[in-house]
């Protein structure tokens, strides 16, 4: 979890991002940045999961990618695989608005099913009416 990062890492990962770019106001694009770079980190997370995850928790943990370290990606298939995850999932489906099709939410595809198959940036604005061509 982002959130979870300690933040001497988030910070070393910000001086690198500030010796790649350039930025107009380094202390007020901070927080920006280190939002997307959350997600991500969710996003390769969420790939890894759809790609290497397996029928059984055994399974999986002998599936592991050749780029993750072994202890990282125990805790994270052993973390995907409790109940509380399962519980935590069926949740945020249930709360769904967009999904109206009658099909029962997989779990191997939980995020999905929350966020749609791509999950989109955010809205930058609305416009009501004719907009202006450029």
């Amino acid at each position: 979890d982002w959130r979870l990062v300690s933040p001497h890492i988030k910070n070393k990962a910000w001086e690198v991002i500030q010796s790649k770019f350039r930025f107009d106001d380094p202390q007020m694009r901070k927080s920006f940045v280190m939002g997307a770079l959350g997600s991500r980190c969710k996003d390769v997370k969420l790939c890894l999961w759809k790609e290497y995850k397996r029928d059984t928790l055994t399974e999986t943990l002998q599936n592991r990618p050749q780029k993750v370290p072994e202890y990282q990606w125990g805790q994270f298939a052993h973390m995907r695989f409790t109940e509380n995850w399962k519980e935590a999932l069926t949740t945020l489906l249930s709360q769904n608005p967009h999904n109206t099709n009658n099909v029962t939410a997989s779990l191997d595809d939980e995020y999905a099913q929350v966020f749609g198959p791509e999950r989109p940036g955010r809205v930058r604005r609305v416009v009501r009416g004719p907009t202006p061509s450029n």
